[in-house]
């Protein structure tokens, strides 16, 4: 008689990795790593194995020179990076990809994410409207 330990499901995973990543955003904006005025949102979406990561407050208007926006970015990807699961075989696919979205405090939410989730989902037809479900 033997057991079996059975994996936990991927969206079980990805949501788990959100909720650590959100912490250590937190953990790393307390140390002055994310500037005060910079909001994160980690939204996963587990058809697609993504796990994005909306930033708003950083442009080239309030960065002009982009070492800000470099340095989150870079920072945002680290955290990120240590919570995705990488096998080492070619045939099993990575938890999640991740997904940085940078927004301008001003910009129009709605046609950003429209233009970036197109973009995504086919890339021969970025900058298309998506199609209505």
């Amino acid at each position: 008689m033997g057991f079996y330990l059975r994996a936990p499901d991927p969206v079980t995973l990805s949501k788990a990795a959100a909720v650590r990543l959100s912490d250590d955003i937190a953990a790393f904006r307390e140390d002055g790593g994310i500037p005060a005025h910079v909001h994160t949102l980690i939204v996963v979406w587990p058809q697609q194995r993504v796990l994005e990561i909306q930033v708003e407050g950083l442009s080239p208007r309030t960065d002009p020179d982009r070492s800000t926006i470099r340095g989150t970015t870079y920072a945002l990807f680290e955290l990120a990076s240590h919570y995705d699961i990488v096998a080492l075989d070619t045939d099993t696919a990575p938890l999640f990809t991740q997904r940085i979205l940078l927004l301008d405090t001003n910009a129009n939410r709605s046609t950003l994410w429209s233009a970036r989730a197109s973009a995504t989902r086919n890339p021969t037809q970025a900058g298309q409207k998506p199609a209505e479900r």
